[in-house]
């Protein structure tokens, strides 16, 4: 006998939800961040040089609603699929290191929220509500509270 035909009776064995899951966690693990990328590339205050609340927001405003729609998008899904590419990589670890994998599944589980999002949210908003000085006042204490510094 061959190895080779017990091999494959080894996969039939596994479950076709476990066949999906691990397809899905791998997308996850290269889809986050094709998408996190795509969230920079697509947000208007993100791909330029120039740092601060007036930029932001001047961009923003300038912005196409299509590109801030498209970014929003991008950028919620982002949110999504990191922490569950970040959880499935941390479940490969969990053979050989569990204390370091359980460890990076609570940093995981704690330190990922949509906090990029709520920024980008923060920026549209106050852009097209007008050009008044007090919102790139606001912007820059949203981005420089503690939480969001965290």
């Amino acid at each position: 006998m061959s190895s080779v035909p017990h091999q494959s009776q080894q996969e039939e064995a596994v479950p076709t939800i476990y066949r999906f899951q691990r397809i899905f966690l791998a997308l996850c693990i290269v889809l986050g961040p094709a998408f996190a990328l795509a969230f920079v590339v697509t947000g208007p205050g993100y791909y330029t040089t120039k740092n601060g609340p007036v930029v932001s927001l001047t961009l923003t405003r300038t912005a196409s609603i299509i590109q801030l729609q498209v970014g929003t998008t991008v950028g919620i899904i982002a949110t999504y699929l990191i922490p569950l590419g970040l959880m499935a990589m941390a479940w490969l670890a969990m053979r050989r290191a569990p204390w370091w994998a359980s460890s990076a599944m609570l940093v995981v589980f704690t330190g990922t929220f949509p906090a990029f999002i709520a920024q980008s949210a923060l920026t549209w908003d106050l852009a097209r509500m007008g050009t008044d000085p007090l919102f790139a006042t606001i912007v820059q204490r949203f981005n420089d509270d503690g939480v969001m510094s965290y």
